[in-house]
């Protein structure tokens, strides 16, 4: 239950903001204005200011490499999506995504409100770890997998 109470201020926050855009308020460039705002500054930052003042008694390394093996692991899950009868060529660089990426603002707000401080540094060792593995291998399966297009820029 306690999980459930930590998501709904993301599932507000998510509402809110849905029915802000659904009323074009702000435009579609300020929603834009915004996300790029918080990706390319206001969370870098906070990923930043929580890994440099955490408390942590033991190195968090260990974690965030387990955590890159599982991606590795899921990675191979999704190559092996190749050989299941149906699958297109071009979806399976989709499949390899969608199984090395999470939602690192949901992350942070339930570590936020489940366990503190310290859940926000350890989910924001998880995301300094996962986040460039999550794009490396993205790349890497949208150019082998992807259409011509994708292949030549990926």
């Amino acid at each position: 239950m306690t999980f459930v109470l930590a998501l709904l201020p993301v599932i507000a926050i998510v509402s809110i903001g849905h029915f802000l855009a659904w009323r074009n308020s702000p435009p579609a460039e300020g929603w834009r204005a915004i996300e790029r705002l918080c990706y390319v500054l206001l969370f870098p930052c906070l990923i930043i200011r929580v890994l440099a003042n955490a408390p942590f008694e033991q190195s968090p390394w260990p974690i965030a490499a387990a955590l890159i093996g599982a991606q590795l692991l899921m990675a191979a899950v999704g190559h092996a999506a190749r050989f299941w009868p149906g699958i297109r060529r071009a979806t399976v660089g989709s499949i390899i995504q969608s199984n090395v990426r999470w939602n690192t603002f949901v992350a942070l707000s339930l570590a936020g409100t489940l366990h503190g401080e310290e859940g926000i540094a350890l989910t924001a060792v998880a995301a300094a770890a996962m986040i460039p593995t999550a794009n490396v291998i993205s790349i890497l399966g949208f150019s082998q997998y992807g259409d011509r297009e994708i292949r030549r820029h990926p």
